[in-house]
């Protein structure tokens, strides 16, 4: 069946686990570009369709038969991510592309398959079915920089304005003038419009009883509370267009955190540069994508599926909560980040508290806590993994420098990718160090907080230990000592420095 119309859609022919054809479908969701996914691994006859145009008018990146993702703006064709995100940044020549869309014209270099109609109707049935879906109820991409850029400047915070009075969460409207004339070399009649457009979209209201909609630089200003927005990763209603298996979306969100730690990553991949993320690409993809979590299906899950998802989910909420709200100057803070900001996974919100102690460490009591993060009758117990994986502690960030190297995990291969990173801490001295003519083994002191995780005793921790660590001079020595039973065990001191630095740097 022949496209009697062009369909006004952008067509992107992508593959299930193409990286770069995730990018692509982002970056066009970011932009509010509507269009339709072609995946060739399910439409074989989508491949012998795109052949015919790998030759065609095209920007591309490379030259290949079907390499994706490959894009059509009515015949304009662009070929890779790259070149894609390279045209968004050249704007005369973006907005010809985009003004194919919006000017209706027969189209003739453009392919034809049944499976393209079909889902041009489908957008177009479920546009005309809900009207009201839109992403015009997204808090604004530029608001939430704006907030995140004045927690970091320390504007936002508890002001106390007497004895008995403490503005909570909030900045007075001449520090803010003051700010954002500098931040943004502006004139100051310009950041006075800025907090005016604050006060008319009610993003702050004034501690005042006669408080009005005209901005006032000598009135403090709140912000409302953060709890009060929903999870993390709110956002307009999912599109449900990438996968609602948990094992494929892992995968494909291990391909978007494994290029934001390539960029925010010191070499010892330990410390984060959290500053890096500004205007980071990859970390505006993620936001997008993360708003998906919402569309997955756990109960069909496997346990490495599980395992993995959860581990790269707490690492980059954690990153995700630091870069939002600031890095904690406080314990109280700290808590905060741990207890009290969610994501939304499923039907169910997840701290990270709850990701760790609760999924992947089996729903057992954690550090400093009272009771299990799960109750008899929580919804979200059956998505533990049983008894816990003590392979956790060497992939999870602890918020601190002693923290294991970070990384993205595969939902096929997590046991093995956790096991490797174990052998590895394992041979450093941060974590096993042995004085033979003592008889003394020093442990990493993880060893002692969650000894429970590893076995019921210290003799079972170091059973557990000689498992895990590959053969050589120092499991050998480690495993005399264990068999003698003749030895005291030692902990480690902890460096409890935040990882988490501040540098002003740019990757993308």
């Amino acid at each position: 069946m022949a496209n009697e119309e062009p369909p006004n859609l952008v067509i992107v022919f992508t593959r299930t686990r193409c990286i770069p054809s995730l990018k692509a479908r982002l970056l066009l969701t970011e932009l509010d570009i509507p269009f339709i996914d072609v995946n060739i691994d399910d439409y074989p006859e989508a491949e012998v369709e795109l052949k015919k145009f790998v030759h065609g008018n095209t920007d591309t990146e490379e030259v290949g038969a079907t390499t994706t993702p490959h894009l059509f703006f009515n015949e304009r064709q662009i070929v890779g991510y790259d070149t894609l995100q390279s045209l968004t940044k050249l704007n005369t020549q973006w907005n010809k592309i985009i003004a194919t869309l919006k000017t209706p014209q027969m189209a003739v270099n453009i392919p034809r398959l049944d499976v393209i109609d079909e889902k041009v109707k489908a957008y177009y049935t479920a546009q005309s079915n809900n009207k009201e879906n839109s992403r015009h109820d997204w808090i604004p991409i530029e608001y939430e920089k704006l907030v995140s850029m004045m927690r970091k400047a320390n504007l936002i915070k508890d002001n106390r304005v007497s004895l008995t009075k403490t503005y909570r969460n909030s900045f007075k409207g001449q520090d803010f003038i003051a700010w954002i004339m500098k931040e943004k070399k502006i004139r100051r009649s310009e950041a006075l419009e800025v907090g005016q457009e604050l006060v008319e979209r009610f993003f702050s209201h004034q501690f005042d009883k006669d408080s009005d909609l005209t901005f006032n630089t000598e009135k403090y200003y709140q912000l409302y509370d953060d709890s009060d927005t929903g999870p993390l990763n709110g956002g307009s209603a999912p599109t449900n267009q990438y996968t609602r298996n948990l094992g494929e979306f892992n995968n494909l969100m291990a391909g978007i955190i494994q290029d934001i730690y390539a960029c925010i990553l010191h070499s010892d991949k330990k410390r984060i540069y959290i500053e890096r993320l500004e205007d980071n690409t990859d970390f505006k993809h993620y936001i997008t994508l993360i708003r998906e979590t919402t569309n997955l299906d756990i109960e069909d899950s496997t346990l490495e599926e599980r395992l993995a998802f959860f581990t790269n989910c707490y690492n980059m909420q954690l990153i995700h909560i630091t870069y939002k709200y600031g890095i904690p100057s406080t314990i109280w803070q700290k808590r905060r980040y741990l207890y009290s900001v969610y994501y939304k996974i499923g039907s169910h919100l997840y701290s990270l508290q709850s990701i760790l102690n609760g999924i992947l460490r089996g729903n057992k009591v954690g550090f400093g806590m009272l009771w299990k993060p799960f109750g008899k009758i929580d919804q979200r117990k059956p998505y533990i993994i049983p008894d816990g994986e003590p392979l956790v502690h060497f992939a999870i960030n602890t918020y601190t420098l002693s923290t294991p190297p970070i990384r993205a995990y595969s939902s096929e291969n997590v046991v093995n990718e956790m096991h490797e990173a174990a052998q590895q801490l394992l041979e450093t001295d941060a974590f096993v160090r042995i004085d033979s003519k003592k008889n003394v083994i020093h442990l990493h002191r993880l060893f002692k907080i969650y000894a429970l995780d590893f076995g019921p005793t210290t003799e079972a921790v170091l059973e557990w230990i000689i498992e895990a660590m590959n053969m050589g001079p120092k499991r050998d020595t480690l495993f005399r000592l264990w068999c003698t039973k003749q030895y005291t065990v030692s902990y480690l001191q902890m460096d409890f420095t935040l990882n988490v630095l501040r540098e002003e740097s740019a990757c993308n």
